[in-house]
């Protein structure tokens, strides 16, 4: 899905300008601590301002087919969607420099199968948030 598209949909529908609707994007991506991409954002931007994007949701669709069963170990710069089974507790430890660091980790799965999700140092922020729950979908 080229951000572009959603972009000029949102712009026809609400007169925003670009400068604006990427600025937008960021705020939506810090809201949701960094896991979402630019074309989440966008959709959930779209959705928010009423702009109708029913076309475009299909070009979204071919983005995410990979499922977890497809994964493989050597695999990069991969996203996947799924639904949050189990949150474990957030695990602090000392590093060799003697600084804390912080691991949590959870277990997302499909109708295909699960994995496990490790998280490190800020991003177990994200394990926090109220928002982050059991059976909740997220997009990784």
């Amino acid at each position: 899905m080229k951000p572009e598209i959603y972009i000029k949909k949102i712009i026809d529908s609400t007169g925003l300008t670009k400068s604006k609707i990427e600025e937008l994007v960021e705020k939506k991506k810090d809201e949701l601590k960094g896991l979402i991409s630019n074309e989440g954002a966008l959709f959930i931007i779209a959705r928010d301002l009423g702009v109708d994007m029913k076309d475009e949701n299909s070009e979204i669709v071919k983005d995410i087919e990979l499922n977890i069963s497809s994964i493989s170990e050597n695999m990069k710069n991969i996203e996947i969607f799924g639904r949050v089974r189990e949150v474990h507790d957030i695990r602090s430890f000392k590093r060799d420099s003697n600084e804390i660091g912080h691991v949590g980790s959870f277990v997302l799965y499909d109708t295909t199968g699960e994995i496990r999700i490790i998280l490190w140092d800020d991003q177990v922020n994200v394990l926090k948030d109220s928002r982050f729950e059991k059976n909740g979908l997220v997009k990784i």
